[in-house]
């Protein structure tokens, strides 16, 4: 399931996906959470992922403190703070990560987490790249309801089936250039 919507997304026009990602950025403006959020998780597209560059803009110009994953040793994900995306470097997996900051947050310090995936479910479940480092660092908030997913329309599924050792960490809400809705 996640290599074929993986390669659905990759085959995806770019046109179409800044139409959509920009159909999804007007979604996002209007949710309350992130009107009243004052410390937002933010991700860097990548590899044909919903695009964040407007998101990012838009928090900055409401004055929302904007943090970004980074990949530490032993393969942690930590969040540091960044105000503009030139402060983003090609990092671990080729993903732009915070090049340094002195700011750093931890899941369950954010009002809002924008996570990406690479298939969603109607009831939150998410699949990502299959390495677990937002599944890990997102524990601690697990019960924390902050977490909204990214994905275009063909990446969500009705049902993501249950694996044996699945530790995946629900998403508040999801969504996608048609709608969102709250999960669970």
């Amino acid at each position: 399931m996640r290599r074929e919507k993986l390669t659905q997304r990759a085959e995806f026009r770019e046109a179409d996906r800044k139409e959509l990602g920009s159909r999804i950025l007007g979604k996002i403006l209007e949710f309350p959470a992130f009107q009243k959020a004052r410390r937002i998780a933010l991700y860097a597209d990548m590899r044909g992922e919903v695009p964040t560059g407007g998101i990012l803009r838009a928090a900055a110009q409401g004055g929302k403190a904007i943090f970004y994953p980074r990949v530490v040793p032993p393969g942690a994900l930590r969040f540091f703070r960044v105000y503009l995306d030139s402060e983003l470097r090609e990092g671990t997996f080729r993903i732009p990560e915070p090049v340094f900051s002195w700011e750093e947050k931890q899941p369950e310090d954010f009002d809002l987490i924008l996570i990406p995936g690479a298939v969603f479910d109607l009831q939150g479940n998410r699949l990502g790249y299959g390495r677990g480092f937002y599944d890990r660092a997102l524990a601690p908030a697990a019960s924390r309801k902050n977490k909204a997913g990214l994905a275009f329309g063909f990446q969500v599924v009705p049902r993501i089936p249950p694996f044996p050792d699945d530790r995946g960490v629900k998403m508040d809400w999801v969504f996608t250039e048609e709608r969102f809705w709250q999960a669970h």
